[in-house]
């Protein structure tokens, strides 16, 4: 089983023997404040961040790729992926986002998705 954490300096962990070892996982991530992991079906990782946006690992997190067309340096406080595979993250204003943003191509672009019904944070735990 593998499980992700992070720990007091906001690193991304990997342990793949239940939680006996950890490896550092966060290559590439050019800001590694992360606010939010979410994994999709085809088994990759999304992380979205306090001011650098969002990434995604094809790799279970060896490398990363900055994922912020239509959001740049965004600010996210969370992140989740439906089964139909569209990722939902929650903007927060110190960001200059506002609101919910929605991506439908596996984190290439991302869009508006509250049609202003949602001026504030949106945060999940």
């Amino acid at each position: 089983m593998e499980t992700f954490r992070r720990n007091i300096r906001r690193r991304r962990r990997l342990s793949t023997d239940d939680r006996e070892n950890w490896t550092l996982v966060d290559n590439d991530l050019t800001n590694t404040y992360v606010t939010g992991l979410a994994i999709n079906g085809a088994g990759h990782i999304f992380a979205v961040t306090f001011g650098g946006g969002a990434f995604r690992s094809t790799d279970n997190g060896d490398s990363w790729a900055q994922l912020n067309t239509g959001v740049p340096n965004a600010t996210f406080l969370s992140l989740t992926i439906n089964v139909s595979g569209y990722i939902f993250a929650g903007g927060d204003p110190l960001g200059g986002l506002v609101g919910v943003f929605r991506s439908t191509d596996n984190g290439g672009t991302w869009q508006p998705f509250n049609n202003g019904s949602l001026q504030g944070t949106v945060s999940t735990r």
